[in-house]
């Protein structure tokens, strides 16, 4: 609809309005629906027409602006169902133009069950050796013929731990079982970069101290000498702690000596029920949330669709006037 054939539609309707002024209210009222109903037509064609118009054009410039990198990183898994040491190469355009290699820490807790109790733990030490790792730290509770309760802390290669864990089984049970992973990257190469700075600068220290002549300066460069080694000293420390835990995964394990299995607890239906009320309410706020993002989205597309609207109410409301007013004069006249 064209905005010449709206307001000679509106024009229309107007005069319509003016010629049955003297019916009854009720007519009046249905009248003014009618031009509430036309002026909302307007509205939503022209609003569709700005959206698809809006998203054509943000089509074609994503469509021809968005390149996606030749290169953007490689994750490397073995057949064992391993992660294996993946890196992020850099594009080129700034940067080391070495790749990145990936600091992940991967932490497993796990708390298990068993019948043989001795049997489990030779099965697990063979585990541990088998896999390359050592038990860091260890306590074991309770003696042979009552309850036995043993909390381990192993360490194995971090390429080894899915296998490790899948390797786990026959005498133990396991009744609970997290894997988590930590990325530290960013905070590992930063430490190397602040390693590198401070080693630079401890070099131009001992250069100055071979220079300097008198006593103050002496002790003054050594001041600061003694200083950025103590940085260095404590940033390699974090260094080979992040060096460790990545490359050796740790397991905290807890296994318990029983006669009967604790057998796996069925979900009551209160317990059900909650679940349910819970992932209904993060539905109903999630639309919420996305619908008032729409509405912040499309607010400057409503403000301009307000003051047309405005205009147009305006604009009728003084035609209207001025005829009344002119009708007014001519009824006088005659």
């Amino acid at each position: 609809m064209k905005s010449e054939d709206f307001f000679e539609i509106l024009g229309d309707a107007d005069d319509a309005m003016l010629q049955e002024s003297a019916r009854p209210a009720k007519d009046r009222r249905a009248l003014a629906l009618k031009i509430a109903a036309i002026a909302a037509c307007f509205a939503l064609s022209f609003t569709l027409l700005l959206n698809v118009l809006m998203y054509a054009g943000m089509g074609g410039s994503k469509s021809s602006d968005m390149k996606y990198p030749e290169d953007m990183g490689t994750l490397e898994e073995n057949a064992g169902g391993n992660w294996g040491s993946p890196t992020v190469k850099p594009d080129g355009s700034g940067g080391s133009n070495a790749a990145l290699e990936l600091k992940i820490i991967r932490t497993a807790t796990l708390a298990a069950e068993t019948k043989s109790y001795d049997t489990a733990v030779s099965s697990l030490q063979a585990a541990i050796a088998a896999a390359g790792g050592y038990v860091s730290d260890s306590s074991e509770r309770g003696q042979s013929g009552s309850a036995r309760y043993l909390i381990m802390t192993i360490r194995v290669p971090a390429d080894k731990l899915d296998s490790f864990l899948i390797g786990l089984g026959g005498d133990l049970l396991l009744t609970e079982k997290t894997v988590s992973s930590d990325d530290v990257t960013l905070s590992y190469y930063d430490l190397e970069s602040r390693l590198e700075t401070l080693r630079a600068e401890r070099t131009a220290l001992f250069a100055m101290l071979e220079k300097a002549t008198t006593t103050s300066e002496i002790l003054a460069i050594q001041k600061q000498l003694y200083d950025v080694i103590e940085e260095i000293e404590s940033l390699e420390t974090q260094m080979r702690i992040y060096s460790d835990k990545v490359a050796y995964a740790t397991v905290h394990l807890t296994l318990r000596e029983v006669n009967v299995y604790t057998p796996e607890e069925e979900s009551t239906f209160g317990e059900l029920a909650g679940a349910a009320f819970a992932e209904s309410w993060e539905r109903f706020a999630d639309f919420w949330a996305n619908l008032c993002l729409w509405v912040i989205s499309a607010l400057p597309l409503l403000l301009v669709i307000t003051v047309l609207l405005s205009g147009v109410l305006v604009t009728l409301f003084y035609r209207r006037k001025k005829r009344q007013q002119t009708d007014a004069k001519t009824t006088e006249k005659e």
